[in-house]
């Protein structure tokens, strides 16, 4: 497709800019991307789509009171993972194996966001004795079929997310008629995580692989054994989110044994960049369940 030069300077400064940003290891099912912030017990941090390594270090700077190593993880399709590193949740959750690993981390605490929830929950399936614990934050847990999100996400997705032209246009030109509406929309959002960041990071061509995956793997999920799961789990869920709705949350906290489930009220997708009043319980429930710090990558 064609692409002005402007376009092609965003994308070669955003994609060099990311890449020094993060660190790529070798793992038995190819290279992972990660990024580490923080000191304490590991937690490991599963982006949404779209995401990388920088989304979830954003979520590190908004937990940057908790004392913890935060480890944010790209999943594969997005930034320097390649997505031949894993398709599948099950894959993905072998390929965060090998990350903890490479960086000689034992035991990590899963949190998860939006789409990072079905890689997840496998995780802690696949890997019992790795993951000390799960916060799914607005996180996928059962079968969520493209057709079915809001109208306004789809059209979002195929008029913006589709290439990097669209991307460019509304991270450049047209990001000044649209930050009014995105700080009406995102009002009180810490600028590390705010929507003029989220629009100047999201080229097509870095992301867009992970998030044509996850569109399709969420789609045909199975029904996963959740009651397996013997790790401690916190989910927090806004009761009004409409992109993954609520029963997601209730599907999970009724079926993991040792799950927590907060449930706030009225709050939709994006609650948690937006208030702070759910921190304190995962605050919490992270200095609970985590181990010492590991040793250095």
């Amino acid at each position: 497709m064609w692409r002005p030069a402007r376009c092609r300077r965003w994308v070669e400064e955003t994609a060099a800019r990311l890449r020094a940003g993060g660190a790529v290891v070798t793992t038995p099912r190819g290279p992972v991307e990660y990024a580490a912030a923080g000191d304490g017990p590991p937690v490991l941090v599963i982006h949404g789509a779209p995401g990388g390594y920088d989304q979830g270090l954003a979520i590190a700077r908004l937990l940057a009171e908790v004392p913890s190593r935060f480890i944010a993880v790209s999943r594969p399709g997005y930034l320097g993972t390649p997505l031949a590193v894993g398709a599948t949740p099950e894959e993905q959750a072998d390929a965060f194996a090998g990350l903890l690993d490479a960086l000689r981390v034992p035991r990590a605490v899963l949190f998860a966001v939006a789409g990072g929830g079905p890689s997840s929950l496998q995780f802690a399936l696949r890997h019992p004795e790795r993951c000390a614990g799960l916060v799914l934050v607005s996180a996928i847990a059962m079968r969520r079929p493209a057709s079915r999100r809001p109208l306004k996400v789809r059209l979002f997705d195929a008029l913006v997310l589709s290439s990097d032209f669209t991307c460019w246009l509304a991270g450049g030109p047209l990001q000044g008629a649209l930050r009014p509406v995105l700080r009406r929309r995102y009002a009180g959002v810490r600028p590390a995580s705010g929507p003029e960041m989220f629009f100047t990071l999201i080229p097509d061509s870095l992301r867009g692989a992970g998030r044509r995956n996850d569109l399709a793997q969420f789609g045909a999920l199975p029904v996963y054994p959740l009651e397996k799961i013997r790790c401690p789990a916190l989910i927090v869920h806004g009761m009004a989110d409409r992109i993954v709705p609520f029963e997601h949350a209730r599907f999970a906290a009724g079926a993991i044994p040792r799950a927590v489930l907060v449930a706030v009220e009225g709050a939709g997708h994006g609650f948690f960049l937006r208030s702070r009043d759910t921190f304190p319980r995962i605050a919490g429930f992270l200095q609970e369940q985590g181990d010492p710090p590991a040793g250095p990558a």
